[in-house]
């Protein structure tokens, strides 16, 4: 077994396997022969998951971009935006919702930088207003992202959010 290789499996092998469970909706134990045992893959993802690493993974990833673009490791302003999105039919709980065609869905609410690299998604209701979940939204960019001082949105995320026009110092 090489260091650092769950059971002795590459790590390429169980992610490849992860991705297919996701891709293609399956129980655990129906992961196909050419992939390591599913138990290996299950352990795996679960320390994953439980260790946060995708999240890790992801910033550096985003950070990495970010210089090789010319710019800053870090964001210091992001772009916020929503779009509602249709649901299944079996849709229920908390995040339920209707959109103005009244039809039952979700919203998904972005931040991203101004490259475009995502740096926050949350997903609510489809009716719960943009200026509602952009305070959560902006409380979640503030807290991972604290060189983050600009935030562009459009009018839906008017109200508490927005202070007042913005003046020129004198």
């Amino acid at each position: 077994m090489a260091a650092g290789q769950p059971g002795g499996f590459c790590h390429r092998e169980m992610i490849d396997a992860v991705r297919y469970f996701v891709d293609n909706g399956i129980e655990w134990r129906a992961m196909p022969p050419d992939f390591p045992p599913w138990s290996a893959v299950y352990a795996f993802q679960h320390r994953w998951h439980t260790d946060e690493l995708l999240d890790v993974l992801h910033e550096r990833l985003r950070e990495q971009v970010r210089i090789v673009e010319g710019g800053r490791s870090r964001a210091s302003a992001a772009i916020v935006d929503s779009q509602s999105l249709r649901g299944a039919s079996t849709l229920t709980g908390e995040r339920a919702g209707t959109t103005g065609e009244e039809c039952v869905g979700f919203q998904a609410s972005l931040a991203v930088d101004c490259l475009g690299l995502l740096l926050v998604v949350m997903v609510t209701a489809a009716d719960l207003q943009d200026r509602d979940a952009g305070v959560a939204l902006l409380e979640r960019v503030r807290s991972l992202f604290t060189r983050v001082r600009l935030v562009w949105a459009d009018s839906g995320y008017a109200g508490a959010l927005v202070i007042g026009p913005c003046t020129p110092s004198a």
